[in-house]
């Protein structure tokens, strides 16, 4: 009886990128698009909040990524993306924290503007730490490990980068549809929860990746 075996890919420190890079643009667009989410449930029948909230963050990013840049540069290959990865860590259980919050305290705060326009701008700063963190990240990736890794090889590089955009597109899709139908079957709450454990866990699998793909390097 012939035994058929699959072959299972051996990871590379390419193929590690490409995986780390897919896990940070599925939970940081799975986030993006809660937040939305909870938006809307702030202030029922208006899209005032998500308008003013893209627009603060476009504002945000015009400014401040030429800064984000700048301190990338004086940092070193490990330690700026350690503070990349920790600052979406930060962001996002920032963001967890105020919508459980917000949850358990119960209230419509549509009744109460203060506390409505606080909790706004919370969130606000909050995603824009976690877009800021996941441009450097984009940055710190494409810019030096890419090249480093494929050794100046335009090959690689290219078959990463379609890597790269392919899976920005896929996730585009796919991230929207897995938080919609994770709200059909619990509460907003529970959503949140589960939310929060899963992008601990990819952030926490980003980080062994890119470990490896350090230790490879260094050893190179």
């Amino acid at each position: 009886m012939k035994v058929v075996r699959l072959k299972i890919p051996r990871l590379t420190p390419q193929l590690a990128l490409i995986i780390k890079h897919g896990l940070g643009d599925l939970g940081q667009k799975m986030w993006s698009f809660a937040s939305m989410m909870f938006l809307i449930t702030l202030k029922r029948g208006s899209m005032e909040m998500i308008a003013a909230h893209t627009l603060s963050l476009s504002i945000a990013l015009f400014i401040l990524a030429s800064s984000v840049g700048s301190v990338i540069d004086r940092l070193s290959r490990l330690t700026a993306i350690r503070l990349a990865i920790g600052g979406q860590v930060v962001s996002v259980a920032g963001i967890a924290i105020l919508i459980i919050v917000v949850q358990l305290k119960g209230q419509v705060l549509e009744c109460y503007p203060t506390e409505l326009y606080t909790v706004f701008t919370i969130l606000c700063l909050f995603d824009i730490a976690a877009k800021l963190a996941k441009e450097a990240a984009g940055i710190i990736i494409g810019r030096d490990w890419v090249v480093t890794v494929c050794l100046g090889d335009r090959n690689r590089l290219a078959k990463i980068n379609v890597w790269f955009t392919r899976i920005d597109e896929v996730f585009g899709i796919v991230a929207p549809l897995c938080i919609s139908a994770l709200r059909q079957v619990v509460t907003q709450l529970q959503a949140t929860i589960a939310g929060a454990l899963l992008y601990l866990v990819c952030a926490s699998c980003q980080y062994l990746l890119i470990m490896f793909v350090y230790r490879h390097v260094e050893g190179t």
